[in-house]
C-alpha cells in the first residue's frame, strides 16, 4: 500500500479497491463511495493492494453512490484494467446523470471486441468520438483529462507509456454528476469482462501528463 501523501495534490478522490469483500469501494480522500453491482473480487499480487474488482460481463458495473460537486470545465479520471478477456460497448469510465451509460455526458468505451477504444463526447445522444485504432493490451492504465470541450487520453501498459490522443467535441454538461464504469446495461453489447483496480478522480482539474504518470508509477505491478 502506498501513502496517500504521494498522490498528486490535484487528485480529489481515490478508491483503492482493496476491500476484497463486499459491494462497496471506499473513498480514502473524498467522501463519495462507489457501489459495486454484479461484481466479485479477485486476488493477485500484481494488483497494488493484492485485491481488485472483477467485472463479469453484462450489467456488471461500478457507480458512485451519490453526485459530485464538479467543475464542468476541468475533470480527470485514471485507473487500471487488467486481464480483459472480452469487451464490446462497455465503458472503462463514464460520467453520467444516472446509473447507466450516458446519453448526455462523457464516456470512454470499448468497441470491436475490445480492440478499439473510443472517447465519446455525448450531447443529447450525439457523439463525436476520438477513435484509437490499435490493438490494446489486455491490461492497461488510462488517464483522461477534460478541459472544456478538449480532451487528452493517455494509455500505459504495465511497463511503458503506449500513446496519448488529443481531441475535442460537443460535451454535454446538463445533469452530468455521477461516475460509473463497466457494463452499464443489462442487454448484450454493453459489457466488459475484466478486472478493475485503483480509481482516481479530480473534480476540479485537468491533470497533466506528469501527474497521470505519477499515478501509474505508484500503482503499476
Amino acid at each position: 500500500m502506498f501513502s496517500a501523501l504521494s498522490i498528486p495534490a490535484d487528485v480529489t478522490d481515490h478508491w483503492p479497491a482493496d476491500e476484497g469483500t463486499g459491494s462497496v469501494m471506499n473513498n480514502d480522500i473524498g467522501t463519495v463511495d462507489i457501489d459495486l453491482l454484479n461484481t466479485s473480487w479477485d486476488s493477485d499480487a500484481k494488483y497494488s493492494d493484492g485485491e481488485a474488482v472483477q467485472l463479469n460481463g453484462n450489467n456488471s458495473r461500478w457507480q458512485s453512490q451519490s453526485s459530485f460537486g464538479i467543475n464542468n470545465q476541468q475533470i480527470s479520471w485514471a485507473g487500471w484494467y487488467f486481464d480483459i478477456t472480452s469487451a464490446d460497448g462497455g465503458a472503462p469510465v463514464a460520467w453520467s446523470s444516472g446509473g447507466s451509460l450516458p446519453s448526455d455526458g462523457w464516456i470512454i468505451e470499448f468497441r470491436s471486441g475490445g480492440s478499439e477504444l473510443k472517447l465519446r463526447f455525448r450531447d443529447g445522444g450525439n457523439s463525436t468520438p476520438i477513435s484509437i485504432n490499435t490493438s490494446l493490451p489486455d491490461s492497461f492504465f488510462f488517464g483522461l483529462a477534460l478541459d472544456g470541450n478538449d480532451a487528452e487520453l493517455y494509455i500505459w501498459n504495465e511497463t511503458t507509456q503506449l500513446f496519448n490522443e488529443q481531441g475535442s467535441g460537443s460535451r454535454g454538461d446538463k445533469g452530468v454528476n455521477k461516475l460509473l464504469g463497466g457494463g452499464g446495461r443489462s442487454d448484450a453489447g454493453r459489457f466488459i469482462d475484466a478486472v478493475y483496480d485503483e480509481a482516481f478522480v479530480s473534480t476540479t482539474t485537468a491533470l497533466s501528463e506528469q501527474e497521470f504518470e505519477d499515478l501509474w508509477e505508484l500503482t503499476k505491478p
